[in-house]
C-alpha cells in the first residue's frame, strides 16, 4: 500500500489572517474611496462656473458612507438641494423650456443686474434663455475625466495593500 503524508506549515496564522479580510477589505477601501472623493472634488471645483455668488462653487462638496458589509459609496456633488441651478449649469437648459425665476430678488435679476446692468429687461433674459436654452458647463462630468486615472490607483494601491495585510509572511 501507498500511502502520502500532507505536513502544512502556518495554515493556522493563514486562516486566521483570511478570517480578518473583511475589516482589511472595508479599512483599504475606504481609504482608497475617501482620496478619491478628495481628488474629485479638487479637481471639480476649479471648473465649477462661479456665477455672481460663487455659490455654486461652494456647494461641492463629497462624502463617504458605509452602505452595508464591503459596500463604500462616495458622493461628490452639489449641496444645493432641490434647486435645479446644478443640474442647468451641468448639463445645460434646452431650447424651448420653460423660463427660469425672473422676479425681483431672483438670482437671475441679480445676475443680470450686476453682470448687464440696470437697462437690461431681466424678463428679456429669461425669455432668451427659455427660447434659445443654455450650454451645459460640463464641469463634473471634465471633474471626473481629470480624476479617473488617480481614482484607479487608489483603488489598485488599496488592493495591492489588502493582499499584503493577508499575507502571513511565507512564500
Amino acid at each position: 500500500m501507498i500511502g502520502y503524508e500532507i505536513e502544512i506549515h502556518g495554515m493556522e496564522q493563514q486562516l486566521s489572517k483570511l478570517a480578518q479580510y473583511p475589516q482589511i477589505s472595508e479599512r483599504r477601501l475606504t481609504e482608497a474611496m475617501q482620496k478619491s472623493v478628495i481628488s474629485l472634488e479638487s479637481a471639480i471645483k476649479p471648473l465649477t462656473p462661479v456665477g455672481v455668488t460663487g455659490r455654486l462653487r461652494n456647494s461641492i462638496a463629497s462624502e463617504v458612507n458605509r452602505e452595508g458589509p464591503l459596500s463604500i459609496v462616495g458622493k461628490v456633488g452639489s449641496t444645493l438641494s432641490g434647486e435645479e441651478y446644478p443640474a442647468v449649469m451641468e448639463f445645460g437648459r434646452r431650447p424651448g423650456a420653460s423660463m427660469p425665476p425672473y422676479g425681483e430678488g431672483s438670482p437671475l435679476a441679480r445676475w443680470v443686474h450686476i453682470v448687464m446692468g440696470d437697462a437690461v429687461s431681466v424678463f428679456v433674459v429669461a425669455r432668451s434663455i427659455a427660447t434659445k436654452g443654455i450650454k451645459g458647463k460640463k464641469f463634473m462630468k471634465e471633474g471626473f475625466e481629470k480624476s479617473k486615472g488617480k481614482i484607479q490607483s487608489f483603488f489598485d494601491q488599496a488592493l495591492e495593500q489588502i493582499a499584503k495585510d493577508l499575507e502571513n509572511g511565507r512564500k
